[in-house]
């Protein structure tokens, strides 16, 4: 027979009672930093002007991959020990087949059957370039496109994000100064031999529109970042605009006729944070879909509602200097991850040398949650950031920077120590307390049943469970930080439950535990 096993963690009546609510539970409330390496140092050659960045995993090696735009080339690094990082290869523009390298600038990583492919926006070829990365010590380059000039489709190509449509897999690329003004460019990537170019829209709300421009997209000039979603059945992309401080909605749904959905621009219902707006990340929360977008020149940040195409709707924003909000200053690039049951996104702000932790688990009322800046606590590699990608190895959370100005790449590991806060209420009912049901570890600690790590705990009645067979051994290991400063584990129940039978933890067996001694069975 099978049990399962509930924990319900019982702290001292001061942490119950007098913690202001939100205490305990886990967030990202130090970064630190682990490694940083430099252009010219340890055989990295490849890091002057780095600019953009990707991670992806090779076996059981994780890897980066960070274009230098000043070197004209591509950095490929071992990240597997954030604390070690080791360059593994690199390219440059002209040389063994690369030709579109040329200020290199955005990357991102794909997989084809069992090979793994980059590709790379080149802003002064104005081109991509597909590589090989299977073997990341001996990356090859396999096609390219260039288009520049000034009606060139991919002048001062910038960004670019990959997706999927049924067995094929696409790209969709945004050119800053396509055909002039800025736009839009996707190629079917599914042959990374043989890319092929598919619909093209470029800004028409310019003095001298181009003839091929769609007259429906009227904010792509300046076309800096993109990045696509899921809906229902239909992909999207939502594209960001320096020039026109705006945001578009497109369907890309049919790869050879892609259609503008909304339109946004900054000053406008309710827009506030998308003056040079640079750029962009979607993200999930529930059963809606968010957009988190960074204005270069606002020095913020804007939240963005787009679970209905045709109608987005801002729903917060944030500015460097407020709400204490201290690295948003030219804040350029932007990732989010997850953490337990909560969102997050890390931004880069190039004019503040630094980095800004946001926690988006609730787009409409967004909080910093730490920042670090060049200089100061280890950190030597965040001068002038732009491209930041996170990472995890085991069961930690890490973030690589791409660094402008240091020609370096930042490690930072994401980590909760003593400043955790938490979304558990907190009521001074006696006996009565939800506080009672609510276990208030989280990420500030660890709760681990034989081999089964649970690092976020819910209320009672959803805690997860581990299963084991009647009769053997169950080893519960508790443990806080040592130097967690609002106090320690007083007290431990443990229930065990038949597999199956009525969930009436009140009248299931019973060990309860207590720091002074106390041991009871029932």
């Amino acid at each position: 027979r099978q049990l399962q096993l509930f924990i319900l963690l019982f702290a001292a009546s001061s942490l119950l009672f007098q913690l202001p609510s939100g205490a305990f539970a886990s967030s990202p409330s130090e970064i630190t930093a682990a490694d940083s390496e430099t252009d010219e140092s340890n055989g990295f050659t490849m890091l002057d002007g780095a600019y953009g960045v990707d991670t992806f995993t090779i076996g059981t090696s994780t890897y980066a991959i960070v274009t230098g735009n000043i070197d004209n080339g591509v950095q490929i690094i071992d990240i597997s020990d954030p604390t070690d990082i080791v360059a593994v290869d690199a390219e440059t523009d002209g040389a063994n087949g690369f030709t579109a390298l040329d200020g290199a600038r955005e990357v991102e990583m794909f997989t084809i059957g069992d090979s793994t492919y980059a590709i790379v926006t080149a802003s002064d070829d104005g081109g991509i370039q597909i590589i090989d990365i299977s073997d990341p010590e001996n990356i090859v380059a396999t096609d390219a496109v260039i288009d520049a000039g000034p009606t060139g489709t991919l002048s001062s190509a910038r960004d670019v994000a990959t997706f999927t449509i049924d067995s094929s897999t696409y790209a969709i690329v945004a050119a800053q100064a396509a055909d002039s003004v800025g736009g839009v460019k996707i190629f079917d990537i599914s042959d990374p031999t043989n890319i092929v170019a598919k619909d093209y829209e470029c800004d028409d709300n310019f003095s001298f529109p181009d003839p091929e421009c769609g007259g429906s997209f009227t904010a792509l000039g300046g076309a800096t970042g993109v990045d696509t979603f899921t809906i229902g059945s239909s992909t999207y992309a939502i594209v960001v605009s320096y020039t026109d401080d705006g945001v578009t909605i497109i369907d890309i749904s049919d790869v050879d006729n892609i259609v503008a959905k909304d339109t946004e621009t900054d000053g406008s219902n309710g827009f506030t944070m998308l003056d040079q707006a640079t750029g962009v990340e979607t993200f999930t929360v529930g059963s809606s879909t968010y957009a988190i977008v960074t204005s270069l020149a606002d020095d913020g940040v804007q939240i963005i509602d787009i679970s209905d195409v045709d109608n987005i709707v801002a729903v917060d924003a944030e500015t460097d200097g407020a709400n204490g909000f201290t690295m948003l200053d030219g804040a350029e690039d932007v990732h989010t991850f997850t953490i337990g049951d909560s969102t997050y996104a890390i931004v880069s702000g190039h004019q503040d040398d630094g980095v800004q932790i946001i926690n988006i688990s609730d787009p409409t009322d967004i909080v910093a949650a730490d920042a670090e800046t060049d200089g100061l606590n280890s950190f030597s590699g965040l001068d002038g950031p732009y491209g930041v990608k996170t990472f995890t190895i085991g069961t930690s959370t890490y973030a690589i920077v791409a660094s402008y100005e240091d020609d370096a790449v930042q490690i930072i590991e994401l980590k909760c120590t003593n400043s955790c806060v938490s979304d558990t209420s907190t009521t001074t009912d006696e006996g009565s307390s939800t506080c009672a049901r609510l276990v208030i570890l989280g990420n500030c600690g660890t709760i681990a049943i034989n081999n089964d790590e649970y690092r976020i705990i819910h209320p009672w009645s959803t805690i997860p469970t581990t299963e084991v067979m009647v009769g053997e051994p169950v080893s519960i290991t508790i443990s806080t930080p040592h130097n967690y400063a609002a106090g320690k584990i007083n007290s431990v129940s443990v229930y065990t439950e038949i597999l199956g039978s009525a969930a009436d933890y009140e009248e299931s067996t019973h060990i309860y535990y207590t720091v002074n001694g106390d041991h009871y069975v029932s």
